[in-house]
């Protein structure tokens, strides 16, 4: 394009396009100024008329005030157009301010700068890229977008962030409702701390008992915890057979073993019956739980682990010396037959006086779960009890996960070779 004719000279008032030295002349806008300076190189510095000041704009993009009209549609546009935005490339405002002007556009909810594209023209929106007057004529692509400096902000690259998606809300759980302990669980219960109340009880009777010999058990590493008691109770000279037990009269020395093992029971210790093979120690032990039942009140249940040998003698003799103890024996080789008993003996622990098992059956996984885990005992009676002197067995470690409130043994053979 031809430099326009008009002579500009320093001190004269003119229309200057703000920024188009630098970004072209497409998307500017005439603004009147005043030529403050020839920088002999065919450029000028103009103050406009806001204040602002720019060092060097090009002849071709100023013209006198009075001369050269613009085309309708310019003027229309600098009539419609707000207040030209402060550029960083101004020197500052007539009152010495050098802070750059604030850039044009606002924030979107993308977070990124949205540039206006458009301007209104007569109450018409007009792209800026549109707005040129005849003088200039329309500006090339390669101007706007391609060529060296192109700045025009209709054309900037623009970069706008996914937006992060709201984390989602977890719901609550549902509140679950509290489980209602069934019948048989609310018996169990109760008995589970009846029976560790007696244990508890009977732990402290067994200190009291022992405190006198307290040093000589220490002579044999044992140590007695500081735990006050009532006093220790003595044989009881005057027990005799119980009423519900015969048709047999029991000799002398099978009372005197009744006596030692209620004076055991009294004084919370655990005890082993041994007497010789054939002396009764079957009978002793029944006399001594029907004492507890019929004497003294305390019920059962009670379990009799005995060797497979032995097991129909216990029936026949509990049946025979003592009917009013309920006796009831787990023992099957089927496995459906197995399961009805503890079925049995677990929904109604206090129907029965004495449980009567295997040593095989004491240590079976399924049967052993039964009797350890989910019952409680008020005595467990191992006879032949010497089987145990090996404490890493299956039937030693299976028996000591048995609860019980107290143990009692028996065995004829107590030492062996």
């Amino acid at each position: 394009m031809d430099a326009p004719s008009e002579e500009v000279t320093v001190g004269s008032a003119v229309k200057a396009r703000f920024g188009a030295t630098e970004h072209g002349a497409v998307g500017t806008r005439w603004f009147d100024g005043v030529v403050t300076r020839d920088n002999g190189d065919g450029s000028f510095a103009i103050e406009y008329a806001d204040g602002d000041v720019e060092e060097r704009v090009e002849r071709k993009y100023i013209k006198p005030s009075c001369g050269g009209a613009d085309s309708s549609a310019a003027a229309a546009a600098e009539a419609d157009q707000p207040a030209r935005p402060k550029s960083s490339s101004s020197q500052g405002s007539a009152t010495g301010d050098s802070s750059d002007g604030a850039a044009a556009g606002q924030e979107g909810r993308g977070r990124r700068m949205l540039k206006p594209t458009t301007v209104m023209v007569g109450g018409f929106a007009v792209k800026r890229q549109n707005m040129y007057d005849m003088e200039e004529g329309e500006g090339s692509v390669w101007d706007r977008e391609l060529g060296e400096g192109a700045s025009d902000p209709a054309f900037a690259a623009r970069q706008r962030p996914a937006q992060q998606a709201a984390p989602a809300k977890k719901k609550a759980p549902p509140a679950k409702k509290p489980r209602v302990a069934s019948a048989e669980e609310a018996v169990r219960a109760r008995r589970r701390q009846e029976f560790k109340a007696a244990e508890a009880a009977a732990v402290k009777k067994r200190v009291a008992y022992l405190a006198p010999h307290a040093e000589v058990l220490s002579l044999f590493g044992c140590k007695l915890p500081k735990q006050g008691g009532a006093e220790a109770v003595p044989l009881d000279e005057s027990l005799g057979q119980p009423s519900q037990v015969g048709p047999v009269v029991m000799r002398d020395y099978q009372l005197h073993g009744l006596r030692w093992l209620s004076m055991c029971h009294h004084n919370g210790l655990n005890g082993i019956l041994a007497d010789e093979m054939g002396l009764g120690k079957t009978l002793q032990t029944i006399a001594f739980l029907a004492h507890l039942k019929f004497d003294l009140g305390v019920g059962g249940p009670h379990l009799v682990v005995a060797p497979l040998s032995v097991l129909s003698s216990w029936m026949t003799e509990l049946k025979r010396f003592c009917p009013g103890l309920a006796s009831v024996k787990l023992h099957s080789s089927d496995p459906e037959e197995r399961k009805r008993l503890m079925a049995t003996i677990s929904a109604n622990p206090e129907a029965y006086d004495v449980v009567v098992t295997t040593f095989e059956m004491a240590k079976s996984p399924n049967v052993h779960t039964q009797l350890a885990s989910r019952a409680w005992w008020r005595y467990l009676i191992v006879d032949e009890g010497h089987a145990l002197k090996n404490d890493a067995s299956q039937v030693s470690q299976a028996l000591r996960s048995f609860h019980a409130a107290h143990k009692l043994l028996l065995t004829g053979t107590p030492l062996q070779n």
